[in-house]
């Protein structure tokens, strides 16, 4: 299954949609984190969302 929710996708999962692959065990609550994480950092320098 390819993921709804990708650093380089436009389109992002749903929380539930999340859960269900969490639940199926397709995903790992570590992969889903650091993909997050990853988008946030790529776009950080446009957003300037965070202070430092």
């Amino acid at each position: 299954m390819q993921s709804l929710y990708t650093f380089q996708g436009t389109l992002m999962a749903s929380i539930r949609e999340l859960h269900e692959q969490l639940v199926k065990k397709e995903r790992t609550a570590t992969e889903i984190t650091t993909e997050a994480l990853d988008r946030i950092e790529a776009l950080e320098p446009k957003l300037h969302s965070f202070c430092r």
